[in-house]
């Protein structure tokens, strides 16, 4: 099997790939030869990614959290959010169309998009239900990825049928998919509107 060039990868593929092999030093001495075989793959990866976001990815620190600033006085976690109701965690339902990483909505876009209940049905005349509104919003977001190997977010747009109000007409709503790191530095997806993060 022939790997693709590190410059053809998509992003989510070689943050996945630093986020492995950042695991393997974590766990092994830095005079193994695991930690030293790692060190010399994330190299090349780092690299393109520096080419890639100028500016916001600096390998030569050993600390990130010991930047300039030193060590932050408060960190809000991804999971903390979930938690806490301001991310959703729909990777299950995400799954269904091919969507291999962790995946949440931010709470705004699933009270817009994904959000119904049955006296939204009696309402509206209509025979929506949750899980089929979120796939919905999936299925336009991998639309939406495909061919973005440049990047790390793509726009998109959904029609859906806004709970507020009588009308049942479909209307439009922007969104953004994006993936980025986790709290682990692992790759994971964020569904939000522009501008939410």
């Amino acid at each position: 099997m022939n790997e693709r060039p590190i410059g053809e990868e998509p992003t989510h593929a070689i943050t996945e790939r630093i986020a492995d092999l950042q695991a393997i030093q974590k766990a092994n001495p830095p005079e193994s030869k695991q930690w030293q075989d790692a060190s010399a793959a994330l190299a090349p990866l780092f690299a393109e990614m520096q080419k890639r976001f100028p500016g916001e990815i600096d390998p030569t620190q050993d600390d990130p959290e010991d930047g300039f600033w030193g060590k932050p006085i408060s960190v809000y976690t991804r999971a903390q959010a979930i938690a806490d109701g301001y991310l959703i965690d729909v990777t299950e339902w995400a799954r269904v169309h091919g969507f291999k990483l962790h995946t949440v909505m931010t709470a705004a876009v699933w009270r817009d998009c994904v959000e119904w209940n049955e006296e939204d049905n009696k309402r509206k005349g209509t025979g929506q239900d949750e899980k089929g509104r979120a796939l919905d919003v999936f299925a336009m977001a991998a639309w939406a990825m495909r061919g973005k190997r440049d990047s790390d977010r793509a726009n998109f747009t959904v029609l859906r049928t806004p709970r507020e109000g009588r009308g049942a007409k479909a209307r439009a709503v922007d969104l953004v998919i994006h993936v980025g790191p986790g709290d682990t530095a692992e790759a994971v997806l964020t569904i939000m509107f522009p501008g939410e993060d």
